[in-house]
């Protein structure tokens, strides 16, 4: 076990930002004498002020949950994945990746990295996970049936909300004012084969003049999409051959000729080339797709304490389990070699092997992710001056991913056990299949191991900010925010061979 510390990082920022809007026109806006009163202010997307309405400069979209409803996406990661706006690709889990990312999805605006895109939920940020070291945000574990829309940023927010604002800003408000119960099932059937959804989520929600509360509940669950269901093997354009085969491929050192067993023909998902290797077909085997299973629970509420001040807060969970599949290990970290010497090397020169351990069985996958996130605060106004809007918040978030990998080898030990001379991986001896692919089997088995990796992200973070109107008449409106943000961060990363901690202390710039 390795044991690696990284020296902790301590930043210090207090940011002071103003925005100025000037309106020229020859009507002016006055509230009727019989509704003379405070007009409230909410709070925008891209801007840290609240405003009485949603004009501001920065282009927002907007997603309604209509848009959502006529999308027919299964999931906000989908939804998120399939907008305009978000041209250049996001992440959707996919099998056969490791650490907890076949599990996950994440938004990618403008190319730059799930990291340099910033994912808030009713403005706040959305904690990140455990399988990417909390740099980003897992937008598929919130429940469909509470979202009343998202707000896009289109362009790069790094003044406001800081350096991961730099390729835009996804806002995504839940319902609030909700009264009674919801009830939802959503089922979808692809046409082709795997990826069939079902979605039950039950919505309850109570509101009156002092507060609110709305809780949301939803089971969400998927089938796997295998590759060779979309990719169509018999198609011209199917390409996912690989020399790595079941029925290993050896080429002389020095020759630089092909060599292989003749039982390619036998073999599961394999085809002979023109050169004389016998080539595997991983996308017969693998999932595109994994099947995935999610349970998510999310709930807002908010109290009125006087007529200027409100307690709010949030609370979620998640848990979600899905099941990847990769075709069987190539023993390709450190390729072995069949020597000249060997009693089962027939040709008399040293013959790198390109082998896949598909005899003992695909690298399958099981992926487990939990999530809690607890959100409190107080939500203020004083009227002193021009007014003051002020807020002082805390949170604690909690992710922890664990990943088990069957069926991976090491490589040293197949090395070490052709030496050994006992498996004719050429089949000198002319066995029938059955006897040969048994032999294989027994080779893979002695180096096959089982790979665990743990992750576990925690972050404890206290906020607060001021806002006002400095200067206000019919043609001119200057406004200032100043706030500051303190956050704690623990990270532990856990493999089968290493162990890696990681702590910071650090606050962040708005």
């Amino acid at each position: 076990m390795l044991n690696n510390k990284v020296s902790k990082a301590v930043r210090l920022a207090v940011a002071f930002g103003a925005v100025s809007t000037a309106a020229f026109s020859a009507n002016t806006f006055a509230a009727d004498e019989e509704n003379e009163g405070k007009v409230e202010r909410i709070e925008v997307t891209g801007s840290r002020i609240k405003q009485v309405d949603m004009e501001t400069a920065s282009p927002v979209t907007v997603i309604t949950a209509a848009d959502i409803q006529l999308s027919g996406e299964a999931t906000v990661a989908d939804v998120l994945n399939n907008s305009s706006v978000n041209s250049f690709g996001s992440w959707r889990g996919m099998s056969g990746y490791g650490s907890g990312a076949a599990a996950t999805s994440n938004v990618n605006m403008r190319g730059l990295g799930a990291n340099y895109t910033l994912v808030l939920l009713d403005g706040r940020r959305m904690p990140g996970t455990s399988s990417s070291s909390g740099a980003a945000a897992d937008t598929s574990r919130i429940p469909m049936a509470i979202v009343e829309r998202i707000e896009i940023l289109r362009e790069g927010a790094s003044a406001v909300y800081g350096s991961d604002a730099v390729a835009g800003v996804i806002n995504i408000i839940t319902k609030k004012d909700f009264n009674g119960l919801n009830f939802t099932y959503d089922t979808e059937l692809p046409s082709v084969e795997g990826g069939d959804t079902n979605r039950f989520s039950v919505t309850g929600g109570y509101a009156s003049d002092k507060g609110n509360i709305t809780l949301t509940y939803e089971h969400y669950k998927a089938d796997a999409v295998y590759d060779r269901d979309i990719w169509e093997l018999d198609s011209e354009l199917y390409g996912a051959f690989s020399s790595y085969s079941s029925v290993p491929n050896g080429q002389g050192k020095d020759s630089k000729n092909w060599y292989s067993a003749d039982l390619c023909d036998a073999a599961d998902n394999t085809v002979s080339s023109s050169d004389g290797r016998c080539l595997y077909s991983y996308g017969a085997v693998t999932k595109l797709f994994a099947d995935a299973e999610q349970d998510s629970i999310l709930s807002n509420f908010k109290y009125e304490l006087t007529e200027d001040l409100y307690f709010r807060g949030r609370a979620s969970a998640s848990m979600s389990k899905t099941d990847a599949r990769y075709a069987g290990t190539p023993v390709s970290t450190t390729k072995p070699t069949m020597y000249a010497d060997n009693p089962m090397n027939p040709y008399g020169e040293d013959i790198s092997l390109s082998m896949r351990s598909a005899n003992l069985g695909n690298r399958d996958t099981r992926v487990e992710i939990s999530n809690i996130d607890f959100v409190g605060g107080l939500v203020g106004y004083t009227e002193i001056g021009n007014g003051f809007d002020w807020e002082i918040n805390a949170q604690r978030s909690r992710s922890t991913t664990e990943s088990f990998n069957r069926n991976l080898i090491n490589d040293p030990l197949v090395q070490s056990l052709i030496n050994t001379g006992e498996y004719d991986i050429f089949n000198t001896t002319g066995m029938d299949f059955e006897a040969w692919d048994a032999q294989m089997a027994e080779l893979y088995a002695g180096a096959a191991h089982m790979g665990t990796y743990k992750a576990e992200f925690e972050s404890t973070q206290f906020d607060g900010l001021i806002s006002t109107t400095l200067v206000d008449n019919e043609s001119f409106t200057l406004a200032g925010v100043v706030g500051a943000e303190f956050e704690t961060i623990d990270f532990t990363q856990y493999s089968e061979s290493s162990i890696c901690f990681r702590k910071c202390v650090r606050w962040l710039r708005w």
